[in-house]
């Protein structure tokens, strides 16, 4: 996987940062799983609808 900053991220994206500060360097995006959230990991939760 390519490598970005959080900023470039969310430039894209037109996301916002829930927590933390800084602009770290992305290095795993992942499927959700507890036990593989590691340091610089970038999870997208996107809301559905059920309707």
């Amino acid at each position: 996987m390519k490598h970005f900053t959080l900023n470039e991220i969310l430039k894209q994206t037109g996301g916002d940062l829930c927590y933390g500060s800084g602009n770290p360097v992305i290095k795993h995006a992942i499927n959700y799983a507890k036990k593989d959230i590691e340091d610089h990991t970038l999870i997208f939760h996107l809301e559905g609808s059920n309707g």
